[in-house]
């Protein structure tokens, strides 16, 4: 998954110990550092690129949650793996491509949204930004193989833009699918059409995206079809899901804690980072109107009807998805007030 060179400089630096552990012959000491605080090769590489991306060192550090005694191994090794120059002054320069082109892609494919499949679409900024998030998510990498669990925002479009992702994507709406498959001739490119609630076709993901139904049965559903496709072990491994936090409600803490239970913890949340436009024909538009008659206000002036924010979970143990599973009522999955 990551490039020989990224992998080499991790080598080096499992190689080491950080600047408050001088005597390596401390066994105790670095043994519990390996174990809890020591980079994996994701972790590190996230951390290569920020070093990368940095103008200075104290940029680099003010900006990294980190502290410099565990860094400065991380320096040292982009250093001698020539990633990164740092001059007197502190000023870093970098010749590396870090993967993080921005690319964007804009739909010309306008479709109507259908209110069965709880499908509202994101606009095009909120689409390019979770798509350029995620493959930040992995620098350095030759391939990393991104799970969409419903697409009707064509995220894997955007995605498939970039070389080092390869997109699975499990849908049931034939006109989404054939606008992926339309646009995209890509051998990176696996569409699985499906219910979230089939069987898995594969555990072939190294992550996932979901835009899932903002109910607790819904978003429960959407994120263990997405855990059964993850690769062996699941431990460690990140996945990424769109909630909206007030019509999750109180039962976005029950979803924390089921998935808490099972070792799945939020690790980061990026808010308001998904904008939903008002779809013509659904009853949130004409709620809307009416609203704004009563205030005469235009149509016009309210063209979004929400935002949502993006959380990072983390694997940190063994899943028992099964257990999970029995928390599901599926007849409960669109529905918000029961």
């Amino acid at each position: 998954m990551y490039t020989d060179k990224i992998m080499q400089a991790y080598n080096s630096y499992k190689s080491l110990t950080p600047l408050d552990i001088s005597d390596a012959s401390n066994k105790n000491r670095v043994d519990t550092w390996k174990d809890v605080i020591q980079y994996q090769p994701d972790e590190y590489a996230r951390m290569v690129k920020s070093l990368c991306e940095a103008n200075s060192l104290d940029e680099y550090v003010s900006t990294s949650y980190s502290d410099f005694d565990n860094l400065a191994i991380v320096i040292k090794t982009a250093i001698d793996a020539g990633f990164i120059k740092i001059n007197k002054l502190g000023k870093i320069t970098t010749d590396t491509n870090t993967g993080l082109d921005i690319k964007s892609y804009s739909n010309d494919f306008i479709f109507s949204p259908r209110s069965d499949y709880n499908q509202f679409p994101c606009d095009s900024l909120s689409a390019d930004y979770r798509a350029n998030y995620v493959i930040s998510r992995y620098p350095f990498t030759d391939n990393v193989n991104i799970g969409l669990i419903g697409d009707d925002d064509f995220i894997s479009l955007r995605l498939l833009q970039h070389s080092n992702a390869s997109v699975l994507v499990v849908e049931k709406d034939e006109r989404i699918i054939e606008e992926i498959t339309k646009k995209s001739n890509s051998n990176r490119l696996i569409v699985h059409t499906a219910d979230i609630r089939d069987d898995p076709q594969t555990k072939s993901l190294d992550t996932f995206v979901t835009d899932p139904p903002y109910t607790i049965d819904g978003a429960m559903s959407f994120i263990l079809c997405g855990l059964k496709m993850l690769k062996e072990p699941l431990e460690r491994k990140e996945f990424y899901v769109i909630l909206n936090k007030t019509m999750m409600g109180m039962r976005l803490y029950e979803l924390f804690r089921l998935l808490s239970s099972e070792n799945i913890l939020v690790e980061s949340i990026k808010e308001g980072v998904s904008h939903y436009l008002l779809p013509n024909k659904f009853d949130e538009r004409k709620r809307a109107d009416i609203f704004l008659d009563k205030y005469k206000i235009s149509h016009d002036a309210l063209k979004f009807s929400s935002s949502s924010n993006m959380y990072s979970f983390k694997i940190t143990g063994p899943v028992n998805i099964s257990k999970l599973e029995e928390q599901i009522n599926n007849n409960r999955i669109y529905e918000h007030y029961e």
